[in-house]
């Protein structure tokens, strides 16, 4: 068993190189192979073994229970995933607490362990790790994590930090600045959905020595999040991608979600940077009173911007500085999230042409504008979703060149709170209006909606929804209904899983016209 990370896909930070620096990348799984650069790593200046508990005991102010010159390289959260000479911290959670795999963490290599001094003071004198191991006894074990990664983040003096932060974008914008600055200097950046509390003091672990750039996704699960994450982080710049309705479930309303998404500029001293978007509604109170230099992003921002023309599914050819730069990603949303690497760029000196290059070579990432190809094509988009996401997308489909049916398939979107009931008859709604041939929904939350469009009387044109609690229960039905030219939007929020659906699009089909 093991201690579970929410919301995390198991990969971990990314290691951007331009061409001709011949730099190892870190991709792959978290602690895949002990050949990997991950499993190898040793911190700078610290030797092979990395740190030791006695030094772990010193960073934390834990205690020492074992030899005090024990090693390890690295810390785990997953007992599962645990490769020799590892540290194991043992993380209290919702469905599964740490503390309760010890034994199989040391099992799978771990040489120490972080463990909690209310697990500690139960143990009593049967706290004795097994011969060769040790524990550091704290009195927070994730607080213990994050100053442990802190301290080894000191250690890269060289590194320019840059967090990105906000409502919708964060990751496909920190992919876009990190591909723009490989193309100046070596560029780390968090992987996948290594955002949270736990997950960036994971990918912290990954950096490379030769390094220049590190790029940090910050999310927020809950109130007080981003504050520590900026503590641990300390970025000299920070970006706001906007400020939406993602999370009002957990904070109650736009007014809070903004006050948290500004504490990403919390640490600032006035030496740093902060970037918003211009026509960002909440602009002047992120940016009031802020400690550091201000600086907006979008189309009217940026110096030499010329304008953009949308390509359907292949992107867009964005017009900057007297070149035509083809970004491979999708939808008007996505210029917006590139005119924000623009300006990180810029204000790092970088050149046109290395902005060029680095638009250009942003890799695609899972279920984030995803486009598959098949006998039916599919954007794949749905690793997160939020009323504010859910009609960018509906507007892109809606204004999509396609001369096949265009089928919508919308999973719930989670964290809405007291919104959950209106925000989801409100996207049912708009998903109708655009009059696809075909509506799927997704999920307990659009129940309500389903019912009251059944109760409607439809006029001709109009599309009747089809609903399912479940994934799997609208599988047959979609797989049905779907033949061969079709266009299909999947977006939802990750925990309806919609791309277990993927399958049924690469099935051959009959042919048929609209």
């Amino acid at each position: 068993m093991e201690m579970q990370i929410p919301e995390m896909e198991m990969q971990m930070t990314n290691s951007f190189t331009a061409p001709g620096q011949h730099l190892p990348h870190s991709h792959g799984a978290w602690a895949a192979s002990a050949a990997s650069p991950a499993g190898n790593y040793s911190s700078p200046g610290l030797g092979l073994g990395g740190y030791t508990l006695k030094s772990l005991c010193e960073i934390t102010g834990g205690r020492a229970v074992g030899a005090g010159e024990l090693s390890f390289s690295r810390p785990a959260v997953d007992s599962r995933t645990v490769r020799t000479g590892q540290l194991f911290v043992a993380l209290p959670g919702e469905r599964a607490d740490g503390h309760n795999f010890l034994q199989e963490a040391f099992a799978g290599g771990a040489t120490v362990a972080l463990v909690g001094e209310t697990y500690a003071e139960a143990a009593g004198a049967s706290l004795r790790p097994p011969k060769g191991r040790g524990y550091c006894v704290v009195p927070d074990t994730l607080r213990a994590l994050q100053q442990l990664s802190r301290a080894h983040l000191q250690q890269f003096p060289l590194l320019r930090r840059i967090a990105v932060t906000g409502s919708n974008g964060k990751t496909t914008t920190k992919e876009l600045i990190a591909s723009v600055l490989s193309q100046n200097a070596p560029t780390f950046a968090t992987a996948g959905n290594y955002n949270s509390e736990i997950g960036v003091p994971l990918a912290i672990f990954d950096i490379q020595p030769e390094q220049r750039f590190g790029v940090f996704e910050v999310a927020m699960n809950r109130p007080g999040e981003i504050a520590v994450l900026a503590e641990l982080v300390q970025p000299e710049i920070a970006l706001i991608t906007n400020i939406g309705s993602a999370h009002v479930g957990n904070l109650g309303d736009l007014q809070r979600i903004a006050e948290e998404k500004r504490q990403v500029f919390s640490c600032f001293n006035g030496e740093q940077a902060g970037f918003v978007y211009e026509d960002e509604r909440f602009y002047s109170f992120l940016t009031d009173g802020l400690h550091g230099e201000v600086h907006s992003f979008g189309p009217r921002s940026i110096e030499g911007f010329e304008g953009f023309e949308l390509q359907g599914l292949t992107g867009s050819i964005i017009s900057y500085q007297g070149l035509d730069i083809r970004l491979p990603l999708p939808g008007a949303f996505n210029v917006r999230n590139a005119l924000a690497a623009v300006a990180i760029a810029v204000y790092l000196g970088l050149d046109p042409e290395q902005i060029r290059a680095g638009l250009e070579r942003v890799p695609a990432m899972f279920g984030r504008g995803e486009i598959l190809h098949g006998p039916v094509t599919v954007l794949r988009d749905c690793y997160n979703a939020n009323p504010d996401s859910v009609r960018e997308a509906l507007d892109f489909v809606a204004g999509l060149d396609w001369s096949g049916r265009r089928v919508v398939v919308l999973g719930s979107m989670k964290e809405l709170g007291d919104e959950t009931a209106s925000a989801h008859a409100k996207i049912c709604a708009a998903a109708r209006a655009m009059r696809p041939d075909a509506l799927f929904l997704v999920g307990e939350e659009f129940a309500e909606a389903y019912a009251e469009a059944c109760a409607e009387t439809y006029a001709e044109g109009d599309v009747k929804p089809h609903h399912a609690t479940t994934t799997a229960g609208i599988e047959a039905s979609l797989s049905q209904y779907l033949r061969e030219g079709d266009f299909v939007l999947l977006k939802g929020s990750r925990s309806m899983a919609l791309e277990d659906l993927t399958s049924i699009f690469t099935q051959e089909r009959r042919k048929g016209s609209s």
